[in-house]
C-alpha cells in the first residue's frame, strides 16, 4: 500500500480532520511541480479554494494560500531555508492578524557585504544585522 502522504485522498481526509480541530494549517513539501507535489489534487479532493500558488520571491517561489471553510491553508515550500522565509514572510504575519497580535517589525539597514547574484526574482538571503549594518556569512 501507499505511503498516506503520497495518496492525494488520503492527504485531503486527514486535512479535513485537521481542519475540524484547528483554524490555520500550515504545511511544508509538496507545492512544487515534482510527481510527489500532490497538494494540487489533495486540494480540490479537500473542496479547498486555490487563492494562489507561487509568489515572486527566492527562495520560497511554490507557496501556496487556499481556504477550507474560511479556514487559512498556507502549503509552503519543502526547502528547509524557502519554507523558513515564506513563514516569517507569509505565516508570521497571517498567524499575527488572526491573532490580534502585531505583526513583524521591519527596518533598514546597509548591506557591507557584497552579493554579486543577481535575480530576476526578489531574492531573500541569510545576513546578520548589527547597528544598521548587514553583513552575509562567508562561503
Amino acid at each position: 500500500t501507499a505511503h498516506r502522504g503520497d495518496n492525494p485522498a488520503a492527504v485531503a481526509e486527514t486535512m479535513r480532520e485537521l481542519l475540524e480541530i484547528c483554524d490555520v494549517l500550515l504545511t511544508t513539501g509538496g507545492v512544487s511541480v515534482g510527481d510527489k507535489d500532490i497538494f494540487h489534487q489533495a486540494l480540490p479532493l479537500l473542496g479547498a479554494e486555490r487563492i494562489f500558488w507561487r509568489v515572486n520571491l527566492k527562495p520560497g517561489t511554490p507557496a501556496m494560500y487556499s481556504l477550507y471553510k474560511g479556514k487559512p491553508i498556507l502549503s509552503l515550500s519543502g526547502n528547509p531555508f524557502a519554507a523558513f522565509t515564506t513563514f516569517e514572510l507569509l505565516a508570521r504575519p497571517l498567524l499575527a492578524a488572526l491573532s490580534g497580535e502585531e505583526g513583524p517589525r521591519w527596518g533598514e539597514g546597509v548591506l557591507d557585504t557584497p552579493f554579486p547574484k543577481a535575480s530576476p526574482r526578489r531574492r531573500f538571503i541569510r545576513g546578520r544585522y548589527e547597528h544598521g549594518h548587514i553583513t552575509l556569512p562567508e562561503g
